[in-house]
């Protein structure tokens, strides 16, 4: 090969001379043949030249990028890279080898299961082999690697020095890995049923008030939330005009008021077009005269300036210790921000204001409590009215939870509220008023004035005047005979006549006896009687049982057979 192009140049020379001397004839087709030997010649050997130069260079590319895969693999300045393997379906598993035990471990690539292999040494060996390796790849982490110590041109310099912190951190005694406990072996267990949420009926969940704790709603569990007069005496409720139902809910707690035997005073100045079944129930108050409104608060401030009177005179800290207490009142304003801006008009606002602060800041304990209706606070709310009602909170626009009391008011659903760090549901009380207060008796108005009608409703009955004094004067709640709602039975045969009348007929339960010959529903019955005259359920226990063996002796069907015997064998 050495002396190859030597002598085929040498061998094409001699051609061509010897076809000049011998065949002249012949020269020109013996060039024209060198000539198209040569040139073909030269595309085979420049084709191989391309080919193997692109054979070469794609091989050169695939092991530069299998060197660069293979570097990527490997361990690192103590740290090996998180490495992925893709699964048939798509799924990507993500493996940290930093975290094996084990020398292998097998990727499933149909279910992207993880299997590591145990070594035929067993696993506590290689604990102790793999925490010895994990030193040395601390000590590879804390100091500098190759990369960082040579240059471009693959020089090296000195790296740093060890210290002695760190060589006594190396030399310091390493907890060894403790292996992980086997799973435990599954147990079977019967399925969970669900617990059932009651829910309450307005009237079931009205039925469980008493005279300081009134049901406002129930939450999604079936845990009724019920306003405590005594820890909360005064409320304010917010929301959106139309839709959130603060209303409705000024409406249920003025009919659990009106149950439970207390004076339920409405001001209103839309002429009770939502009230209408309150009519002879409860006082309504016209406020379209912004003076009228004003007169009624002066004259509560009288009243509840008179039970103070009552109650120091009692030594009693509130209405609830006073032996022959008078009721309580409960006063609803409805639209308490319109109802101050026309006041402010007409110039009366401070004769509204200054009684009604008073009102919610000392009445509570006097029985005097107030239900405040508007939007929002605003800059005509004093900070003694808002700072003593508590606020509970519908529906708001966003940004405006915080001006109602809460945050996440935009949140809320329409009769959905907030309160005491509850969210309740309140019941319709468009159809269901009627039937609650239908036993409710007929109200005399106790803070009316003589100049003006505290009702559209004609008052059937005499009223006292106005009180005209602190501790001084007439008042309907101090003045015999006091003012009494609803007469309730005091002997055994009323309360008979009671339960036949009002609450056997939701309660049929009653006439039923257990597998053991004990009434059903006799607590229940003992309950109902001590919330209607306020008294403790075990003084009224006694009662409910002989009137509940009352009923089971005496109550029976047409035909004369008794409930709840079994009459068809």
């Amino acid at each position: 090969m050495k002396y190859f192009w030597i002598g085929f140049w040498l061998f094409v020379t001699a051609l061509v001379v010897s076809a000049a001397i011998y065949r002249p004839d012949t020269v020109d087709s013996t060039l024209a043949f060198v000539g198209t030997y040569l040139v073909v010649l030269s595309w085979t050997v420049l084709g191989l030249i391309v080919v193997g130069a692109t054979v070469g260079g794609g091989i050169a590319v695939w092991l530069l990028l299998r060197r660069s895969q293979v570097n990527s693999l490997r361990q690192k300045d103590g740290h090996f890279p998180m490495q992925r393997v893709k699964t048939s379906d798509g799924r990507v598993v993500l493996i940290d080898p930093n975290l094996m035990v084990g020398a292998a471990m097998t990727v499933d690539r149909n279910t992207g299961v993880i299997m590591e292999h145990e070594p035929a040494a067993g696993w506590q060996v290689q604990a102790t082999i793999r925490a010895l390796v994990e030193r040395t790849h601390q000590a590879q982490a804390m100091f500098q690697g190759d990369d960082s110590r040579s240059s471009k041109y693959g020089s090296m310099h000195q790296g740093d020095r060890i210290t002695a912190a760190a060589a006594k951190m190396m030399d310091a005694p390493k907890r060894l890995p403790e292996l992980p406990a086997p799973p435990p072996a599954p147990v079977y267990s019967e399925p969970v049923t669900p617990a059932v949420v009651r829910v309450w009926s307005a009237q079931d969940a009205l039925n469980q008030n008493t005279r300081t704790k009134l049901a406002m709603g129930q939450t999604a569990d079936g845990t009724l939330v019920k306003w405590d007069m005594v820890s909360a005496p005064h409320l304010r409720l917010h929301g959106m005009s139309q839709g959130s139902g603060k209303t409705n809910l000024a409406k249920t707690l003025a009919a659990g008021a009106a149950r439970t035997g207390a004076h339920v005073i409405v001001l209103d100045r839309r002429r009770f077009k939502d009230w209408q079944p309150f009519q002879g129930k409860a006082e309504l108050i016209d406020t379209r005269d912004p003076r009228s409104f004003a007169t009624a608060v002066q004259n509560l401030q009288r009243i509840y300036q008179e039970r103070d009177g009552m109650l120091g005179a009692a030594g009693a800290a509130n209405i609830g210790q006073l032996e022959n207490s008078p009721p309580r009142i409960v006063v609803v304003i409805s639209e308490f921000g319109a109802l101050c801006a026309v006041a402010a008009g007409e110039g009366v606002l401070e004769d509204v204001l200054r009684p009604l602060t008073l009102i919610l800041r000392e009445a509570g304990a006097a029985g005097v409590h107030v239900i405040i209706e508007d939007q929002v606070v605003d800059q005509r709310w004093p900070r003694g009215i808002s700072a003593n009602a508590e606020p509970v909170t519908g529906y708001l626009p966003q940004n405006y939870g915080a001006t109602g009391g809460y945050h996440y008011a935009h949140q809320l659903a329409p009769y959905t509220f907030h309160f005491g760090g509850s969210v309740f549901n309140t019941w319709p009380m468009e159809d269901a008023a009627d039937s609650l207060l239908a036993r409710v008796r007929p109200k005399r108005p106790v803070v009316v004035d003589g100049q003006f009608t505290a009702s559209s409703q004609p008052v059937h009955e005499p009223s006292h005047g106005p009180v005209h004094g602190q501790f001084a004067g007439s008042s309907p709640e101090v003045d015999p005979p006091p003012l009494t709602v609803t007469n309730y039975p005091v002997t055994t045969d009323g309360w008979y006549e009671w339960t036949l009348e009002n609450y056997l007929p939701e309660h049929p339960e009653l006439l039923q006896v257990d597998n053991r010959g004990r009434g059903v529903g006799v607590k229940a019955l003992g309950e109902a009687m001590a919330v209607c005259n306020g008294k403790d359920y075990d003084a009224m226990k006694g009662t409910a049982s002989d009137v509940a063996k009352r009923l089971r002796a005496e109550v029976g069907l047409p035909s004369g057979d008794k409930f709840g015997v079994d009459v068809t064998r």
